[in-house]
């Protein structure tokens, strides 16, 4: 029941007040989270994948398709979401706020969530398309500025005093 209330906070993202409350959320449920988002957008492909494979030595595909795969993914997902952080840093300086990389981290998990919904409902209804995937980009770009935005801008120090 956390999780689809984690959901509901994440589809009202980048509203102050959701992300307050995915802000108080601990990094365990955040990362149980991912991996749930994540199973969820492979499945589609993976039934896909199971679905069309060719009749060629079929047991060695389907244990590629239904270990290897998913372990892939998780990894490059995770390596993905440390890079949209990074980026999302180099944007909080450039926007002049003062954000930490494990808090962008976290929050960058939030802010896919919409993105990843629109992937795969299009995969599922369009297929693959590069468009597709520019728009799905578009839309992290957006929900990265919002969710900067959101956080007050830094303070800086001048001769003792916050100005």
């Amino acid at each position: 029941m956390k999780y689809i209330t984690v959901l509901k906070d994440c589809l009202l993202f980048p509203k102050k007040a959701a992300v307050v409350r995915l802000n108080k959320l601990d990094m365990k449920s955040t990362i149980l989270y991912f991996f749930i988002l994540m199973i969820v957008m492979l499945l589609p492909v993976e039934t896909d994948l199971l679905f069309h494979a060719n009749q060629g030595n079929q047991s060695l595909y389907i244990t590629q398709v239904l270990i290897l795969y998913p372990f892939f993914m998780f990894f490059y997902g995770l390596a993905g979401l440390t890079f949209l952080a990074g980026c999302g840093l180099v944007l909080s300086r450039l926007l002049q706020r003062k954000l930490k990389f494990q808090l962008l981290w976290k929050m960058t998990i939030f802010a896919l969530t919409k993105p990843m919904i629109a992937a795969a409902l299009a995969h599922f209804f369009i297929g693959s398309n590069p468009a597709v995937a520019f728009i799905v980009f578009i839309m992290l770009c957006v929900n990265m500025v919002r969710m900067i935005s959101v956080y007050p801008k830094s303070m800086e120090r001048s001769g003792g005093k916050w100005r």
